[in-house]
């Protein structure tokens, strides 16, 4: 018979009795807010609507931070301080950027509209230049790189088309022909 070595003990990394790793936990949305660029504010019983609004984060590739108030100790606060900001009491509720989105009908109603990512990448920061004072940037428009609003007028296009070429200009020094179409 062979015989079992008994248990080993296997060092692991202590953290400092100081500095205890301890989650985040306030009764004040707007501490929340002010910690996390992007809030969903759920409950266990929504987990098909929060996995489409972590879906969407996912697909925009930004960060989400998923708070559950099933078993949170200041559900009660944190719950009327969201039914106060948000105007309903549907849950999950979405905030990006200290700014409530809404439920997930709103979310999915500005994925329609293609709005949602710009809100979830840019934060409704559309400022592209000092003459638009926060508006929205005209459509077609390039911002301007050097900070001469008033003189820069590009316009995007579009994509390139493909056009067939008719000869390929030569580019070689030697070439007689240079390199004229």
């Amino acid at each position: 018979m062979h015989k079992l070595p008994g248990p080993m003990h296997v060092p692991r990394a202590v953290l400092p009795s100081s500095h205890p790793h301890r989650p985040f936990l306030s009764d004040s949305l707007a501490n929340y807010l002010g910690k996390y660029w992007a809030v969903v504010f759920t409950v266990g019983s929504r987990a098909l609507e929060t996995g489409h609004m972590r879906h969407y984060f996912s697909w925009y590739c930004t960060r989400l931070k998923v708070v559950e108030l099933d078993h949170h100790i200041y559900a009660v606060s944190l719950r009327n301080q969201i039914a106060a900001r948000a105007a309903t009491k549907d849950l999950p509720v979405l905030f990006v950027n200290k700014k409530i989105i809404g439920t997930i009908a709103e979310v999915q109603e500005l994925e329609e509209k293609k709005l949602l990512k710009d809100i979830l990448q840019f934060g409704f920061q559309w400022k592209t230049a000092q003459n638009l004072g926060g508006a929205p940037q005209p459509l077609n428009t390039l911002p301007s790189a050097y900070g001469d609003v008033e003189l820069f007028q590009g316009r995007y296009r579009g994509t390139p088309l493909a056009r067939p070429v008719v000869r390929l200009p030569s580019l070689h020094p030697l070439h007689p022909g240079g390199d004229d179409l």
